[in-house]
């Protein structure tokens, strides 16, 4: 379930919501007959779902040691390949951000939103975002029953609220850290206790949707379409021939993530027309190179992480 989980939002995010941006053929044939842009938000929100979820599981933290060691343990685990991609990745708007974004703070930069904000990071600021968040997570796993962490949560919600009112954070934060925080209270449930209700609440959300009942209002839930990957991820996760393949795809979907863009990068030194030919390359070449450049940095990363912890030990 939980490689399905980071798949698909992933592998979505890059083969359709990112691929589009390379060729205004693909661009005008998905947003003809798919709105990808609305649906990246539901993705996105089922990456921190998950985030929470498997933090919450693998971690326990009884003292201020244990918070030491989960911060060093992500910081060994996320921030070099997260600075190599901020190096690799084209300019910010403005320098200082890059380095800002290295430990999450270019959100709490003055700004004017999330769209056109002058501390917006294009792709990466997701795991800008994510690392807020871990800076939160040893907070909400002291509180032992679902009901204070829920309280806690709602707390700093109403906190990220604040942030961006008066000091325009980052408008993001407050999008996502629901499901992040809902990943969290859910790794007191089995995997099928969540499959069943976010089979239930994707389908009351895909009935809502499509009576026109929240036209007015249908940016504020975009996010709920988590519910619905959830619930296809899950479906697939069942199938056991897929198992092994969704392992790898999990596996290297961190740096997929990560370092796409420079593939996708790779269209400007071809200069191929736009049409048939330029997609083919973006999905038969670029798409799978990005897939194993990923597993490629992964690998090499942690062999590398493996060998200096062994020379220290």
């Amino acid at each position: 379930m939980f490689d399905a989980l980071r798949v698909i939002p992933i592998l979505f995010v890059i083969a359709v919501v990112h691929a589009r941006q390379y060729s205004n053929y693909l661009c005008n044939a998905i947003d003809g007959h798919f709105p990808a842009w609305g649906y990246i938000v539901g993705a996105m929100a089922t990456v921190f779902f998950i985030s929470g979820y498997l933090l919450a599981v693998r971690t326990k933290i009884h003292d201020w040691t244990d918070v030491a060691s989960f911060y060093r343990k992500r910081l060994v685990r996320i921030l070099p390949l997260y600075a190599l991609a901020l190096v690799t990745f084209p300019p910010a708007s403005s320098w200082y951000i890059k380095p800002l974004a290295v430990l999450g703070l270019n959100n709490f930069v003055f700004g004017i939103g999330a769209n056109g904000s002058a501390r917006n990071l294009l792709t990466l600021w997701f795991v800008s975002v994510l690392i807020v968040f871990y800076y939160v997570f040893p907070l909400i796993i002291r509180f032992k029953t679902g009901k204070s962490r829920i309280l806690f949560c709602i707390g700093v919600e109403l906190l990220l609220a604040a942030g961006v009112y008066f000091f325009k954070w980052e408008t993001r934060m407050i999008y996502y850290f629901p499901f992040f925080a809902l990943g969290v209270v859910a790794s007191k449930f089995s995997e099928k206790t969540i499959f069943l209700a976010s089979l239930i609440l994707g389908s009351a959300y895909g009935v809502i949707r499509l009576s026109g009942m929240i036209d007015n209002i249908e940016m504020l839930l975009r996010p709920a379409r988590a519910f619905v990957v959830v619930a296809v991820s899950c479906a697939i996760s069942f199938i056991s021939c897929l198992r092994k393949p969704l392992e790898v795809l999990a596996y290297s979907s961190f740096c997929a993530y990560l370092f796409h863009r420079q593939v996708f990068s790779l269209l400007k030194l071809m200069q191929l027309p736009d049409g048939c030919s330029r997609i083919c390359v973006i999905y038969f070449v670029l798409v799978p190179l990005s897939v194993i450049v990923g597993w490629c940095v992964q690998h090499c990363y942690d062999k590398s992480v493996n060998l200096l912890l062994k020379d220290r030990a």
